[in-house]
Protein backbone atom coordinates (compact mmCIF):
# COMPACT_ATOMS: atom_id res chain seq x y z
CA UNK A 1 0.00 0.00 0.00
CA UNK A 2 1.66 2.83 -1.37
CA UNK A 3 4.48 4.89 0.83
CA UNK A 4 3.74 2.08 3.79
CA UNK A 5 5.17 -1.06 2.06
CA UNK A 6 2.49 -3.04 3.88
CA UNK A 7 0.32 -5.51 2.39
CA UNK A 8 -2.48 -5.31 4.82
CA UNK A 9 -4.07 -2.49 5.70
CA UNK A 10 -6.51 -2.61 8.91
CA UNK A 11 -8.80 0.82 8.64
CA UNK A 12 -10.55 1.32 12.03
CA UNK A 13 -12.82 3.63 13.22
CA UNK A 14 -13.67 4.86 16.82
CA UNK A 15 -16.31 7.01 17.98
CA UNK A 16 -15.96 11.22 18.28
CA UNK A 17 -16.01 11.98 21.44
CA UNK A 18 -16.97 15.63 20.97
CA UNK A 19 -19.50 17.60 23.00
CA UNK A 20 -20.00 14.01 25.06
CA UNK A 21 -21.02 15.40 28.63
CA UNK A 22 -22.69 12.34 30.48
CA UNK A 23 -21.12 9.80 31.65
CA UNK A 24 -23.44 7.10 30.03
CA UNK A 25 -22.93 8.14 26.82
CA UNK A 26 -18.24 8.28 27.57
CA UNK A 27 -19.06 4.88 28.37
CA UNK A 28 -20.47 3.54 25.29
CA UNK A 29 -18.12 5.13 23.92
CA UNK A 30 -14.86 3.57 25.85
CA UNK A 31 -16.92 0.43 24.78
CA UNK A 32 -16.84 1.68 20.89
CA UNK A 33 -13.21 2.45 21.07
CA UNK A 34 -12.18 -0.93 22.84
CA UNK A 35 -13.88 -2.63 20.50
CA UNK A 36 -12.10 -0.87 17.19
CA UNK A 37 -8.54 -1.89 19.21
CA UNK A 38 -9.77 -5.72 19.91
CA UNK A 39 -11.12 -6.01 16.25
CA UNK A 40 -7.91 -4.55 14.50
CA UNK A 41 -5.91 -7.25 16.48
CA UNK A 42 -8.43 -10.23 16.08
CA UNK A 43 -7.98 -9.35 11.92
CA UNK A 44 -3.95 -9.04 12.34
CA UNK A 45 -4.91 -12.37 13.77
CA UNK A 46 -6.52 -14.17 11.31
CA UNK A 47 -3.78 -12.79 8.41
CA UNK A 48 -1.34 -14.31 10.87
CA UNK A 49 0.92 -10.81 10.73
CA UNK A 50 3.99 -10.02 12.35
CA UNK A 51 3.66 -6.77 13.00
CA UNK A 52 0.79 -4.49 13.93
CA UNK A 53 0.85 -0.54 14.02
CA UNK A 54 -1.40 1.79 15.45
CA UNK A 55 -1.96 5.71 14.74
CA UNK A 56 -4.02 6.40 17.78
CA UNK A 57 -7.93 5.81 17.54
CA UNK A 58 -10.39 8.96 18.36
CA UNK A 59 -7.29 10.65 19.90
CA UNK A 60 -6.66 13.53 17.31
CA UNK A 61 -8.13 17.04 17.75
CA UNK A 62 -11.57 16.47 15.79
CA UNK A 63 -12.67 13.56 17.76
CA UNK A 64 -12.81 15.87 20.96
CA UNK A 65 -12.14 13.44 23.49
CA UNK A 66 -10.23 13.28 27.00
CA UNK A 67 -6.29 12.36 25.29
CA UNK A 68 -5.44 10.35 28.22
CA UNK A 69 -8.88 8.16 28.36
CA UNK A 70 -8.86 7.78 25.03
CA UNK A 71 -4.96 6.53 25.38
CA UNK A 72 -5.42 4.56 28.12
CA UNK A 73 -7.65 2.48 26.57
CA UNK A 74 -5.52 2.06 23.47
CA UNK A 75 -2.73 0.83 25.93
CA UNK A 76 -5.38 -1.53 27.70
CA UNK A 77 -6.70 -3.15 24.91
CA UNK A 78 -3.25 -3.58 23.47
CA UNK A 79 -2.12 -5.20 26.16
CA UNK A 80 -4.53 -7.13 27.16
CA UNK A 81 -4.79 -9.09 23.83
CA UNK A 82 -3.30 -12.43 23.73
CA UNK A 83 -0.96 -12.49 20.64
CA UNK A 84 -0.67 -15.31 19.08
CA UNK A 85 2.42 -17.30 17.35
CA UNK A 86 3.49 -15.23 14.36
CA UNK A 87 3.00 -12.05 15.94
CA UNK A 88 6.37 -10.24 16.63
CA UNK A 89 5.90 -6.13 16.92
CA UNK A 90 2.81 -3.73 17.78
CA UNK A 91 3.35 -0.23 17.49
CA UNK A 92 1.82 2.31 19.19
CA UNK A 93 1.98 5.83 16.62
CA UNK A 94 1.96 8.87 18.65
CA UNK A 95 2.08 12.47 16.36
CA UNK A 96 2.68 15.03 19.07
CA UNK A 97 4.96 15.37 21.99
CA UNK A 98 1.93 15.66 24.55
CA UNK A 99 0.47 11.94 22.51
CA UNK A 100 4.25 10.28 23.44
CA UNK A 101 4.10 11.94 26.82
CA UNK A 102 0.57 10.46 28.05
CA UNK A 103 1.38 7.17 26.18
CA UNK A 104 4.29 6.51 28.03
CA UNK A 105 2.82 7.74 30.98
CA UNK A 106 -0.37 5.15 30.66
CA UNK A 107 2.43 2.32 29.85
CA UNK A 108 4.19 2.76 33.02
CA UNK A 109 0.97 3.37 35.26
CA UNK A 110 -0.14 0.07 33.61
CA UNK A 111 3.15 -2.01 34.15
CA UNK A 112 3.08 -2.49 30.03
CA UNK A 113 6.34 -4.05 28.83
CA UNK A 114 7.68 -1.44 26.22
Amino acid sequence: YGKLHAPYIIFAVGPSYHKTDSDNIKIRKDLKLRSAYQESLKRAKEHKLEAVGFSLISAGHRSGGDLNRTLRIAVEEISRFQGYKELKQITICAFTKKESIILEENIRELGVDA
